[in-house]
């Protein structure tokens, strides 16, 4: 979706995909939530920077912890502490008017309704000022989601 993008702002993209297991989603959902985090981050790295993708599979005896994991990790401008206490709010936006603010919400809903996580790190004003999003979601075998499998 941000291939032209990122090749003609010069961003380094990185992917890192290890052994990774098959999920039960709804795939258009999903792909909603990393077109926002991916545009998210380059935004924040201002037209150069290094993107990072990285996909693997947790297993472990708890059903409910085994299932695949997704870091984007972005070299841009970190999010500030205000906008950290609001990362999550519906209409909340750092990107001044032309934004809505639903993106992050959104994304929060929908990794929910699949029962997953998502974790945000960012070091604003800090020697490491990367953001890295993590969205973890579990193997749900037989979930009632109307799904696809990616």
């Amino acid at each position: 979706f941000y291939h032209h993008r990122i090749e003609s702002s010069g961003i380094i993209l990185e992917y890192r995909y290890e052994d990774y297991g098959r999920m039960i989603c709804r795939g258009g959902e999903v792909k909603q939530v990393f077109v926002n985090l991916i545009g998210n981050a380059i935004y924040a790295m201002r037209g150069t920077g290094r993107l990072q993708i990285r996909l693997r599979s947790i297993s472990s005896p708890d059903p409910k912890r085994a299932g695949v994991q997704v870091s984007i990790v972005d070299s841009g401008c970190g999010i500030s502490r205000e906008g950290f206490n609001h990362i999550f709010e519906p209409f909340y936006t750092t990107k001044g008017q032309t934004r809505v603010g639903l993106g992050l919400w959104m994304c929060q809903q929908i990794v929910a309704r699949h029962r997953g996580t998502i974790r945000i790190k960012s070091g604003h004003k800090s020697q490491d000022p990367r953001t890295i999003v993590t969205v973890f979601f579990p193997s749900l075998t037989g979930s009632p989601l109307g799904t696809d499998s990616i």
